[in-house]
Formats: C-alpha cells, structure tokens, sequence
C-alpha cells in the first residue's frame, strides 16, 4: 500500500468515527451559552469540560493578563516531537440586538435557541465560530473512537476577545495573550 493510499484509509477511518448526532448537539450547546465579546467566561467554562474528556491529554484556563475574569482556553493531545498542528478559533460572538424582532414569531426568534430549520442549525454564533470550535472538538473524539493518536501535536487555542463592535471590544486580547506567551516562551 502506498503512503497515499494509507492517509486515505486513515482519514476515512477517521470520517466514519465522527458522531453526527454528537456534533449538532455540541453545536446547539454552545449556542446556547450567550458569550458576547467582554462576557466570554461561561463559553469558556463549557469549551474547557467539553476537551477535558479523554480525547485530549491536556487541557486547561490561561487568564488573560488585564482581562477581569476572561481567559483563553488550550487543550493538546498527541505526541511530543515531529509535526505540531494548532487548530483555532474564537468564543465571542456579536451582539444579538435586534435579532428577536427580526425573527419574531418563527422558529428562529431565539439567537440562543439554536433552532434546527431546513436543516441548518440557527443561532447566534452558529457560523462565527461556535460551530467551528465544536468540529475541533469532536474531530479529536473521531480519531481517538477510530483507535488512532495524533502522529504529532495538536493544540486547540480558543480565545476571547475576537469580535469587535461593542465598547471596549474588538482588540483581540485573547489572541494577543496567546501570542506573547508564545513569545514569552511559554508551552502553552
């Protein structure tokens, strides 16, 4: 067998190891958690239970330095050495003012309901980013339900402070705590 031959055979044993079902309830839970930009905490809370089941080695809070209460979430998983892969993304969303009246009396009314209609998910931070965050989530619990591991390191970064538009927002504190640790030369 060639080596393109077995990425392939890997990658659908890992495809058929995702849990759909899983996956639109992770969805739907982390809608379900307001999280606008300066009020990420409670999404933070639930990213960190959600990576810290055993698809993942290690997972933890890294305050975020002048941030009251805010923090970053990290989670590795695989092995030290060869190839490292960070997967991010971003708790906050948007506001959800006038989102109610524009969707009054539907299905849709709730920005947090995380209604599923015509089958797509609808909500507020659906598609920025709480649907990308869960991918990352349960792409790990795909390949450890496969029986694979990580050939190298993967590290999930979920940081606060992405979004901008309300006061005191969009100056992307998550990320630049991240980076200066980094810098710093802190592991993680």
């Amino acid at each position: 067998m060639s080596a393109t031959e077995l990425i392939d055979r890997l990658a659908d044993q890992a495809s058929r190891a995702v849990d759909t079902h899983e996956l639109v309830a992770l969805v739907q839970a982390a809608v379900a958690i307001p999280s606008i930009t300066l009020d990420e905490a409670a999404i933070a809370a639930w990213a960190l239970a959600e990576v810290g089941d055993s698809s993942w080695e290690e997972a933890g809070l890294i305050p975020i330095s002048g941030e009251d209460g805010r923090a970053n979430v990290f989670a590795t998983a695989g092995l030290v050495g060869g190839r490292s892969l960070l997967l991010a993304g971003h708790l906050d969303t948007v506001h959800a003012d006038g989102w109610a009246e524009q969707w009054a009396g539907t299905s849709r009314e709730s920005p947090y309901g995380a209604a599923i209609v015509d089958g797509e998910i609808w909500g507020r931070g659906v598609a920025d980013q709480k649907a990308g965050i869960c991918m990352i989530i349960e792409a790990l619990r795909a390949i450890r339900r496969s029986g694979m591991r990580p050939a190298g390191r993967v590290t999930a970064l979920f940081v606060a402070d992405e979004e901008s538009g309300q006061p005191g927002s969009g100056i992307s504190a998550g990320m630049r705590a991240s980076v200066e640790r980094f810098r710093s030369g802190a592991r993680r």
